[in-house]
């Protein structure tokens, strides 16, 4: 089968930071900020267009009064599992009784995967009921769809996880987050239990969990995650340093800069209405969430007092005297600061189950809260900034300093992007015959899927990534034709 070379995400998280850690040598001067949050859009001939510097709006003032100091996405993301690798990925089959998604190691996942297999694996597609088939995984209900017998489809998802382990590249925590957060922000809520004929002579039961699971997957180990805008640096810490001033001594646990998130937040969410993904810890694991509204307000760092006011927040370091704790980290440009207080609204996990109908009630929601310090300029554009905990905040609210967080990365998918697998586009080609290609075939979900759709789902199902510095590996891949049209089928 042909090599689909791609790097997944987590293995992409050490990607140089847009903005760096204050005015920092080792990464110059500041990063074109219009060519990241973009594009906000298409002409009329179709172009895309992106922010520039006299449409992005970096003045503190400008932003307050245009009312961005809160925001919200057109739809709301859905909560998922990030479908653990430990526990099998979407190969789990979370809908039977006493199934854990947290096994704690990928030996009690294998062993844990065999033991509610085992009726499948003695009875056969055909041998087992209903009721068997009902509480078959995500991955398993997929081949039978696509009228795999011998479960090719699963087989390789379990594979994948076989060959990262033997890479070391497992965790606790490594999954298809960024896969989850992708498509929770992109693709519909799967609303409603549909069922879908299979080609071995019987319908197979696919509820909310089940096609949100696929969507995750695919938009997980798809090219586009070769294409995403990473924004900061992944700290390979558990534990990370501060010094006297509170501030992290390691500039790679840092992460994005506050002014950055600061711009990144109040046009993607705030003027555009699109949501972002989150890497929402500053520590080695990776705990990436779909964020999708935020509000601010300010604080005076040196009396930190909080306020609706940027006037009474504001210092101005040309005329007041404060002693700067950090002012060997400012942009050489500051001649004003002011504290921000960031509450963001984000999507968390949950564990999936088989509703027949989904709704946000069903969602995890969280809100997360950051505290930082905004540099500006003469002209009180923002120019930088700095997360913010002093020691005096730690001694006013220990409990609040003990949970002190901020993002790792920040980051966002191509705009108007689908997770094609390797059997739908090639990069050289476009779009592949036998799938896209032929506008005549098509798919009624009260029927079959085309043969000719799963006939070139095979390129898909054993499709391979290089694991740099290791080897191959695999990287099995739903049709996203199929999936569109499931999710369009349960809305």
């Amino acid at each position: 089968m042909k090599k689909f070379t791609t790097i997944a995400i987590i293995a992409s998280f050490t990607t140089s930071t847009v903005f760096g850690a204050g005015f920092d040598p080792l990464f110059g001067k500041y990063g074109n900020v219009t060519q990241t949050i973009g594009p906000i859009g298409t002409d009329s001939n179709g172009n895309w267009l992106w922010y520039t510097d006299d449409t992005l709006i970096s003045n503190i003032f400008d932003l307050h009064n245009q009312g961005l100091t809160q925001g919200h996405t057109k739809t709301e993301p859905w909560s998922d599992t990030y479908w653990p690798d430990f526990s099998g990925s979407i190969a789990a089959p979370y809908g039977k009784k006493l199934f854990t998604l947290f096994p704690g190691s990928w030996a009690l996942g294998k062993r844990n995967i065999k033991t509610f297999s085992r009726r499948r694996r003695k009875k056969g597609v055909l041998g087992m009921n209903d009721r068997d088939i009902d509480r078959l995984s995500p991955a398993e209900k997929y081949d039978l769809i696509m009228g795999h017998e011998d479960f090719r489809f699963t087989k390789q998802v379990l594979r994948r996880v076989e060959i990262l382990n033997e890479y070391e590249r497992l965790a606790n925590w490594t999954g298809v987050c960024p896969g989850w957060s992708l498509a929770a922000l992109n693709s519909p809520r799967p609303h409603k239990a549909i069922q879908i004929p299979s080609p071995l002579g019987f319908y197979v039961n696919f509820y909310p969990s089940d096609i949100k699971a696929l969507a995750s997957f695919a938009w997980g180990l798809s090219e586009v995650q070769n294409q995403v805008k990473l924004h900061g640096n992944q700290c390979l810490s558990k534990r990370p340093k501060r010094n006297k001033d509170a501030r992290l001594s390691d500039p790679k646990c840092f992460d994005v800069n506050p002014g950055f998130m600061h711009l990144f937040m109040t046009h993607l969410i705030g003027k555009e209405k699109r949501g972002f993904v989150m890497d929402i810890g500053y520590n080695k694991r990776v705990v990436n969430h779909p964020a999708y509204a935020y509000n601010y307000h300010y604080f005076n760092p040196k009396t930190l007092k909080e306020t609706h006011s940027i006037r009474e927040a504001m210092i101005d370091l040309t005329k007041e005297r404060y002693a700067d704790p950090l002012w060997k980290n400012r942009a050489p440009q500051t001649k004003k600061i002011i504290g921000v207080i960031a509450t963001l609204k984000i999507k968390d996990e949950n564990r999936p189950r088989q509703h027949k109908i989904d709704s946000a009630y069903y969602d995890k929601k969280k809100t997360v809260e950051y505290r930082y310090e905004l540099e500006l300029d003469h002209e009180n554009k923002i120019i930088g900034g700095e997360w913010r905990e002093s020691r005096k905040q730690r001694r006013a609210n220990f409990i609040a300093s003990a949970v002190h967080q901020h993002p790792d990365i920040i980051w966002h998918g191509p705009f108007n992007t689908y997770p094609f697998s390797a059997a739908e586009w090639d990069n050289k080609k476009g779009f592949i015959e036998g799938v896209h290609a032929d506008e005549r075939i098509d798919w009624n979900t009260n029927e079959v899927i085309p043969e000719q759709w799963r006939n070139a789902s095979e390129l898909a199902t054993f499709n391979e990534i290089t694991i740099p510095g290791k080897g191959p590996a695999p990287n099995p891949q739903p049709l996203w034709i199929v999936i569109q049209r499931l999710i369009n089928a349960s809305l």
